[in-house]
């Protein structure tokens, strides 16, 4: 089983709870990450990625998608 680690991305979750998730306080995280909050399709060619048969041979691992915020 492989897992997908992904940092803080745009999504409409985000959207929905605008009051915990303000465009302050996103303003102020974005800053954090050295290439910005994710947005969705930077998620999805990995995901995809990991779905093909291009992946077929990855096992156990864990891939950090997180726009620099890890290191």
């Amino acid at each position: 089983m492989n897992a997908l680690l992904p940092g803080l991305v745009r999504t409409e979750l985000l959207e929905k709870h605008s009051n915990v998730y303000t465009k302050e306080y996103l303003d102020k995280i974005n800053l954090e990450y050295p290439l910005g909050i994710g947005e969705i399709s930077q998620i999805i060619e990995p995901i995809l990625f990991l779905l093909s048969s291009k992946a077929s041979w990855i096992t156990g691992s864990e891939i950090i998608v997180d726009g620099g915020i890890s290191i």
